[in-house]
């Protein structure tokens, strides 16, 4: 009986092992963005995102962090952040950043995906995506999982 127990909890380490660990569609990959935007997680964003999008977002976060002492203190100050934590900026933390912001802006990246899914037309590993609200989204197939390679961030 022991043997048995062992072997089942084995297939199931084994199943959940193989689970997705992305998203298998460019709609599944949307539904995942938004559900993030909507619990402003960083985390959660970051990992929907394509390399090049990753990319473009750590750029903007090192030229942040580059600003002349006078303008960095005056931009940090404006966004409530200690001059520090604005100097050291990760692509995280430039989301988590963006989120807040985004949270008191009625016309930012939340209403963008508020809506269901309005059509998308795939092209061997791209994808774009519209809303039912009319906004655009591209996406790109890396390896298995799909990922928002532009938007609103």
């Amino acid at each position: 009986m022991r043997i048995l127990t062992i072997f089942g909890l084995m297939a199931i380490a084994l199943m959940a092992s193989c689970a997705p660990r992305g998203a298998l569609s460019p709609e599944e990959a949307y539904y995942m963005f938004r559900k993030a935007v909507r619990d402003g997680d960083a985390a959660a964003v970051e990992s929907v995102l394509s390399k090049d999008a990753l990319a473009r977002v750590s750029s903007l976060a090192k030229a942040l962090a580059a600003m002349d002492g006078s303008r960095r203190t005056a931009v940090a100050k404006e966004l409530r952040m200690s001059e520090s934590a604005f100097a050291s900026l990760t692509v995280r933390d430039f989301i988590a950043l963006q989120l807040k912001l985004d949270a008191a802006d009625e016309g930012g990246i939340a209403s963008s995906v508020s809506s269901g899914i309005g059509g998308v037309t795939v092209n061997g590993g791209k994808a774009r995506l519209v809303t039912a609200h009319g906004a655009e989204l591209l996406f790109v197939k890396e390896d298995l999982y799909w990922k928002l390679d532009s938007g609103p961030l």
